[in-house]
């Protein structure tokens, strides 16, 4: 007769235990409740198969198990014994009387969410008390959390550790499947489980615990139901429905921790259990019952080839007032972290494509792109860029397939107000991001003319590989470094050479060429005149091209003095996208060279409007306001600049002159040092080093600067205007226009700050006249 497993258990077990009845199978194990005689307490045995250990390492499944069983917490359910006899592998822990999870939820369906917060809390508390001691459950399930009165405790602590640890040697020789060899439950498995990573951590029990969260407040798991290969594409791909979706009364604050710890990333969701708890302890509960929710329904669609995707319509959407927007950066969750671009990419094509609607205002680029990387909720983001909603989402690229899911988010109370999945063929790129533009702005703005919303040129771009190196051109180009500027430019080449019709490549090409002469990377003969050219280009493809608008009037401002022609430039830009920072800060700046003082100050400050965090549109606001001649603001916001960003130069650059116009001296020249201090390669901070000290008369000093700045100009390095300006600050008024004719001949950008305080002292002169003249800055 062949014994069966309750009898070889009680056989190993003993007279010291005696079995009264099996509760079932838990996952793998086998499970019964028996009695210790000695002590008269009721235990339970959970029995392991047999298979799963052949060919493992017992050793190491003892020592993992050891350091489970010294966890002593009032929310763990401790381990008594672990033993290996007669070929059978069990481990024994108290009898918990009450009901398990899931037992509860068979029972009663969803929980209020009193109830639910109580059971986290609890959870959260033994996850904290266990991590801090070295131990990852990697099984948390409501299977696994025991409800005992008010209290809930977790069971099976560093068991399926153990398991993974011991198995790992043995698996390629047993029968164990390596998706068994993955010790968790499908269900409930976080991706970093699914996708085998040996580093996976703690974080991977928080995102179980936001499943079971989901579960208990919604009464279903957000991927039940689901065949293995598509649950694992869930947890690997698909972002569950937010719970304001199912439960619309659900306090924010609890939807937001719950979905963040439902993240793909591990670096995005809550770094530790203590993190989820500190977040609880400040959660308010409304106090109401919530009733079992229908389970919802999501459109969807599958057909060969066709697209596929999830879509959570949108909930209140008609009742927001909001018209302003900020897209934070995507989150690249693919595995190859060079796919960085990509999701940067998407991001700035919705940005501008949201931007070309009149009645919605975009934060820019730069300050959407400062949260990069951080954890601040979009109630914070959202009132530090002052906007009444926040886009975020994420990118998983796999082989030519793309995944990409976005939420709309209400700044007020943290609601969803929109998401959506999209799961489709990697040349499907423009289609998603313009239905994601659309869908925005309808949601926003139900009145929202259709045609809005219309994808840029670069949509229509058939060669994908030409449109990824344009990305990732943008990507190096937005690093503004005279290294990352010339990558850049290659990449916008090379977009071009597949893609001759690729007219936002070309805008590219005039952008790289502008800035690189613009910051002295080339002289302007090289750079400039390229610039123009590769913006004409892009017009000439694509007359609606905002950027290749404002890199076009940038040359006719800077470099050919047309500026007439440069203010219909910037208009236009603005008319195809009224959000366009760099047109904005530009224009600021050709109004205040013509004279028109308050229009100047307006444009500028429209720019801070849009990149409130952005350093460059503060201290281009500080040049405006410095050559209109508003010195005591330009001190202002020059504080205001180095507050937001300490180590930003130029904020020092244009400080210390408007110092020395009110008389203060001493602060002038620790500005200026500082200027020089945190940028001592740049002309301009030599500029503004030398300048301060001729109008301090520490001549000695600024004499060595004229020198340094000349010298790096003959090796074709630096700005011969801004000698000739040190010159003229020094009363060397034959040497100021001798280095000002140089300029001439180079056609320097810079000369059109000939209106500006700091060549006051060439005024009166006729030669000073005489370069107004070339210049076309005579009045």
């Amino acid at each position: 007769m062949i014994a069966t497993l309750r009898d070889r258990l009680q056989a190993a077990l003993g007279a010291e235990v005696g079995l009264e009845r099996e509760l079932g199978g838990a996952g793998m194990s086998r499970v019964f409740v028996g009695i210790e005689h000695a002590l008269g307490r009721r235990i339970v045995v959970k029995v392991l198969p047999a298979e799963l250990m052949a060919g493992g390492n017992i050793e190491r499944f003892r020592r993992e198990i050891l350091l489970a069983a010294n966890l002593q917490h009032p929310h763990i359910v401790p381990l008594l014994t672990a033993a290996e006899r007669d070929g059978l592998l069990f481990f024994t822990m108290p009898f918990v009387q009450g009901e398990s999870l899931r037992a509860r939820l068979k029972r009663t369906g969803a929980l209020s969410e009193n109830a639910a917060v109580r059971i986290i809390r609890d959870v959260a508390e033994a996850m904290a008390y266990a991590h801090a001691h070295g131990v990852i459950h990697r099984d948390i399930k409501p299977e696994n959390i025991l409800l005992a009165g008010d209290s809930a405790l977790i069971a099976d602590f560093g068991v399926a550790k153990a398991l993974s640890a011991a198995t790992r040697a043995g698996v390629s020789r047993t029968s164990v499947t390596a998706t068994n060899a993955m010790v968790g439950t499908p269900l409930y498995m976080a991706p970093e489980q699914w996708a085998g990573d040996p580093s996976i951590d703690h974080r991977a029990d928080i995102y179980a615990l936001g499943l079971v969260a989901y579960e208990m407040l919604v009464g279903r798991s957000p991927f039940a139901d689901r065949a293995p290969h598509q649950m694992l594409a869930s947890h690997l791909m698909e972002a569950p429905a937010p719970l304001s979706y199912h439960l619309p009364d659900l306090s924010p604050v609890l939807q937001s921790l719950i979905m963040r710890c439902l993240e793909k990333n591990a670096s995005a969701r809550p770094d530790t259990a203590e993190v989820v708890l500190n977040e609880l302890e400040g959660f308010v509960s409304s106090g109401s019952n919530v009733a079992t929710p229908t389970p919802a329904t999501h459109p969807s669609h599958s057909a060969g080839t066709g697209p596929a995707y999830h879509s959570t319509p949108v909930s209140g959407a008609g009742q927001t007032t909001g018209n302003s927007i900020a897209v934070l950066p995507f989150v690249n969750l693919s595995a190859d972290p060079e796919n960085e671009y990509f999701s940067d990419g998407m991001t700035e094509e919705i940005i501008n494509a949201l931007a070309k609607v009149n009645t919605l205002r975009v934060a820019a680029r730069t300050s959407s792109f400062a949260f990069k990387g951080t954890k601040q909720d979009a109630r914070t983001i959202g009132n530090r860029l002052n906007v009444n909603t926040i886009l975020e989402g994420s990118v998983r690229r796999i082989g030519q397939r793309i995944r990409v899911t976005a939420q709309l988010i209400n700044v007020a109370d943290g609601y969803y107000l929109w998401s959506e999945s999209f799961a489709r063929e990697i040349q499907d790129v423009f289609a998603i991001e313009e239905e994601i533009a659309r869908s925005i702005a309808s949601a926003l703005i139900p009145k929202l003319i259709s045609d809005s919303i219309s994808g840029p040129s670069v949509r229509r771009v058939e060669n994908l590989q030409a449109y990824e190196l344009y990305l990732k051109g943008r990507y190096h180009w937005n690093q503004r470094s005279g290294d990352r500027l010339k990558t850049g430019l290659t990449f916008f080449q090379q977009a071009i050479a597949l893609e001759p019709s690729f007219a936002q490549a070309y805008a590219g090409v005039g952008d790289s060429y502008a800035m690189l002469g613009q910051y002295g990377f080339l002289q302007p003969m090289q750079a400039f005149p390229k610039a123009k050219a590769a913006a004409l280009q892009a017009l000439s493809l694509d007359d609606r091209l905002a950027e290749a608008h404002a890199s076009l009037g940038f040359v006719l401002f800077f470099h050919d003095w047309d500026y007439a022609a440069a203010e219909r430039e910037f208009k236009r830009a603005l008319e195809f996208n009224p959000s366009y920072v760099a047109a904005y800060q530009w224009y600021g700046q050709l109004l205040a060279v013509l004279g028109r003082a308050d229009q100047a100050v307006a444009a500028s400050g429209r720019a801070v409007k849009l990149d409130p965090l952005s350093p460059v549109a503060h201290t281009n606001l500080a040049n405006t306001l410095y050559s209109t001649r508003r010195f005591d603001e330009t001190v202002v916001q020059c504080e205001k600049t180095i507050e937001l960003e300490p180590r930003f130069f130029l904020a020092y650059f244009f400080l210390a002159p408007c110092l020395i116009q009110q008389g203060r001296m001493l602060e002038a020249e620790q500005a200026a040092r500082r200027c020089a201090e945190l940028a001592p390669e740049s002309p301009l901070a030599l500029f503004a080093l030398g300048y301060v000290c001729a109008r301090a008369g520490l001549r000695a000093e600024a004499q060595r600067t004229m020198d340094d700045l000349a010298d790096r100009w003959k090796r074709g390095v630096g700005e011969a205007f801004f000698i000739g300006l040190i010159a003229a600050a020094m009363g060397e008024l034959d040497s100021a226009f001798e280095w000002s004719e140089r300029a001439v001949a180079q056609r320097s950008d810079k000369l059109v700050y000939l209106t500006a305080p700091a060549a006051d002292p060439m005024r009166g002169d006729p030669r000073f006249e005489s370069l107004l003249k070339r210049t076309n800055l005579a009045t």
